[in-house]
């Protein structure tokens, strides 16, 4: 439909990728989003973090930085 916008709500911890002009919101305290935009093949994305880095004892997972932005970056790429 035109004129019709889809959006998505990004919680801490998730990563959303899209090409299809989803308008994507978040709301950050102390957290941090990341966005990148593809500008040839028209997609962009948001992670949003809670902590930069999880430590040497802790699984990895999208909350960290050090892992979410990766995960962004390669779920662009497909």
């Amino acid at each position: 439909m035109e004129g019709l916008e889809n959006n998505f709500h990004l919680q801490p911890g998730e990563i959303f990728v899209s090409g299809n002009g989803t308008s994507i919101t978040t709301l950050l305290g102390s957290c941090v989003a990341v966005c990148l935009w593809d500008e040839k093949k028209k997609i962009g994305g948001m992670n949003h973090v809670i902590l930069p880095k999880n430590r040497d004892d802790e699984s990895p997972s999208s909350r960290f930085a050090n892992v979410a932005t990766f995960v962004l970056y390669d779920m662009m790429l497909e």
